[in-house]
């Protein structure tokens, strides 16, 4: 009984003579399963590392970005001490209350939906 397999000639340009070299079919098989998984293995990485790249090259950015806000942060800090007001997030008060009554705001209004306001007895 012959066995099966497969075999590759190499003739170079010019040259007479040729190689050839004979491969089992099982080998030959094995190499074209190995060749697809291998190139599925490429396109997959590429597929995954895009986006991930993309996203560490923003990094940078990113970081300046945040460097900015706590720069801007620390100024807004700085003027709201200098207003008189310590900082309780109301604009002029420590207590809240007396930032809505400096500002103007009704404490009886509140936002309901996309910007109606609703009176609400208290």
């Amino acid at each position: 009984m012959k066995h099966r397999g497969v075999t590759i000639v190499v003739h170079a340009d010019g040259d007479l003579n040729t190689r050839q070299y004979r491969l089992p079919a099982w080998a030959f098989e094995a190499g074209k399963w190995a060749a697809l998984v291998l190139g599925l293995l490429v396109v997959l990485f590429f597929t995954f590392a895009g986006p991930i790249t993309r996203a560490a090259a923003r990094v940078p950015g990113l970081d300046r970005e945040v460097a900015r806000l706590r720069e801007q942060n620390a100024r807004v800090q700085q003027l709201a001490a200098a207003l008189g007001g310590g900082g309780g997030g109301g604009g002029g008060g420590g207590d809240g209350q007396r930032g809505r009554e400096r500002w103007g705001i009704d404490a009886r209004q509140r936002r309901v939906g996309s910007g109606a306001r609703r009176r609400t007895a208290l």
